[in-house]
């Protein structure tokens, strides 16, 4: 029997939070028997793509570039194949002629995903057939992080009072040339509390080589990791997770925070999950961290630890 879905997109490396969604959605279905096509868009070339959506009855992209997503969308409505669109990200962060293409996308696409609130409201205008639902899927297996890290991390714990972690996949810039990562700003912060240790992951030197050349000062209690490493575990070895960006979807990294039940402090740019600690300025982030007690956080200070999963394949299922 052939099989009915195709799953469009690209898994690690690099390892980001869209990639690392799809190559758990490929783990889960694979152990659920489900059968499926993946097909790796960064390795595959466009007339491969279209003949493989010939071969199936569905489609579900996840891809970052807006151009192909309208091009996908615009040949399934063509050749009428049902195409599911999960937009990873905020889809009010566009100008231009990426917002035109964004939203045309959305209003294309048989079936929308987002994974926010606001993108929510705002793609119902263009799709009603849009839902919402978080791209947070749980590790099928526990990885082991290098030992240094593990060391560090262990040694951290003995002299600092808490231990935080943060992360920022790439050195990536927002289109008023803000870090989207705002690794800067948080060396600023975490500079006026030595009481406290920071490791930031990247997954590779370069925005370690910025910070450089922009002759920030790194302090002791700082420790940036130049490689790719799973931040799942480096979650689950620390003591609070700091999700610091300038522009968001349903992040990943505060879902396995969530999941992991580990206090989450975040920047507004997006609706959060419930237990949440947000802030808007990094003023209001160092008053969250001048008061922060691990003492007083609850032991259930979040409900929500579904795996979404679940909801994807009885999507599928539905379209069987």
């Amino acid at each position: 029997m052939k099989c009915k879905l195709l799953l469009l997109g690209s898994i690690p490396p690099p390892a980001g939070g869209v990639t690392i969604h799809v190559q758990r959605l490929i783990a889960f279905l694979t152990n659920e028997h489900y059968s499926f096509t993946f097909c790796h868009v960064r390795k595959s070339s466009f007339y491969r793509i279209l003949c493989e959506i010939h071969k199936h009855n569905f489609v579900h992209i996840h891809i970052s570039n807006i151009y192909v997503c309208f091009f996908l969308c615009l040949y399934c409505k063509l050749v009428c194949k049902k195409l599911i669109m999960t937009r990873h990200g905020s889809i009010d962060r566009h100008t231009g002629l990426i917002k035109f293409f964004d939203f045309a996308s959305i209003y294309l696409a048989y079936l929308p995903i987002v994974l926010n609130d606001a993108s929510y409201k705002l793609a119902k205008k263009y799709n009603h057939a849009v839902i919402k639902v978080s791209p947070f899927i749980p590790p099928a297996t526990d990885s082991v992080l290098p030992d240094y890290i593990l060391q560090t991390l262990s040694s951290a714990k003995q002299k600092y009072k808490y231990v935080f972690s943060a992360c920022a996949s790439d050195l990536t810039f927002t289109s008023q040339h803000l870090e989207t990562y705002g690794v800067t700003e948080l060396i600023s912060v975490f500079c006026s509390f030595p009481e406290y240790f920071l490791i930031i992951t990247t997954r590779s030197p370069n925005y370690y080589n910025y910070l450089l050349q922009n002759k920030t000062h790194i302090p002791d209690n700082i420790f940036i990791v130049q490689e790719p490493v799973d931040f799942f575990t480096v979650v689950k070895n620390t003591d609070v997770m700091i999700r610091h960006t300038m522009t968001d979807g349903d992040s990943l990294a505060v879902r396995e925070a969530i999941y992991l039940q580990k206090p989450v402090i975040a920047s507004d740019c997006v609706s959060r999950p419930p237990g949440t600690i947000t802030y808007h300025t990094l003023e209001d982030l160092r008053m969250i961290l001048a008061s922060f007690n691990l003492s007083q956080i609850p032991s259930n200070i979040h409900e929500d630890k579904a795996n979404n999963a679940h909801t994807l394949l009885q999507i599928y299922r539905s379209l069987e």
